[in-house]
């Protein structure tokens, strides 16, 4: 009887080990790929766009985010603010689901870091409906009245965000409408050291990742930037399937 017992079991620990097989590969991929250019290849196609608008945009829509003082609220923020200044005529839209009427709300606190940058207050106006990325859109339609198709609209979003913004305000009937990403620049400085020189040596096989700066930030950064790929992949998977895009 324990023999039969252990026969009938074989198939099923052959499967639980190929099973664990394969998910151990599919955990490896994320980690070879962050050692190859192909992270940063996938966050510019979010990010990048082709279209151009033919004049000046008469809306600069800032696309909210998660609010302020969150990473993705202030350098939406800060980009629609350029834009602005570089657009003197165009109104300001933040598309933010909030109490625009609550001077403490994400909303309000948008509206006044944009004051603060240089935007005129008279120039923004809310959209404080909407929940996702499509009703925004649709919000945006609503706001700007009959003749919305043909406005020319500047989309101000994080750069993973930006393709599927883009798609959904189109898809929305926007016929002009293109789009700046809010990239981080920073100041290009040196940061390689000899860690020799800074003491300390508590393990004596420790490698010397002074001069390393791949394996300080650029593995990590690669990292994330699957996971953010991975995540709005989905969301455009999504969005394609519910017809929004």
């Amino acid at each position: 009887m324990f023999n039969m017992r252990a026969i009938s079991l074989r198939p099923i620990i052959r499967v639980i080990r190929v099973g664990l097989v394969v998910w151990g590969l599919i955990a490896l991929m994320p980690i070879m790929l962050a050692f190859t250019s192909y992270p940063g290849r996938m966050y510019q196609w979010l990010a990048t766009d082709p279209a151009r608008l033919r004049d000046k945009p008469e809306f600069i829509v800032l696309l909210g985010g998660a609010g302020i003082p969150s990473n993705s609220g202030l350098m939406r923020t800060f980009c629609a603010a350029e834009q602005a200044r570089k657009n003197s005529e165009a109104t300001v839209i933040i598309a933010l689901r909030s109490d625009a009427n609550d001077q403490d709300s994400d909303i309000a606190r948008m509206k006044n870091e944009l004051v603060m940058r240089g935007v005129s207050a008279d120039r923004i106006r809310f959209e404080s409906q909407g929940r996702n990325t499509r009703e925004q859109a649709l919000q945006v339609v609503i706001l700007l009245g009959s003749q919305f198709a043909d406005r020319r609209l500047l989309i101000v979003t994080s750069p993973y965000h930006m393709k599927r913004a883009l798609l959904t305000f189109r898809k929305a009937g926007f016929h002009q409408v293109a789009g700046v990403s809010a990239l981080e620049q920073t100041q290009p400085v040196e940061v390689r050291y000899e860690s020799r020189e800074l003491g300390g040596n508590r393990i004596p096989l420790a490698p010397d990742m002074g001069q390393n700066t791949f394996m300080r930030y650029g593995f990590w950064h690669n990292l994330g930037s699957q996971v953010s790929f991975a995540s709005e992949l989905s969301a455009l998977v999504y969005y394609w399937g519910r017809g929004w895009i």
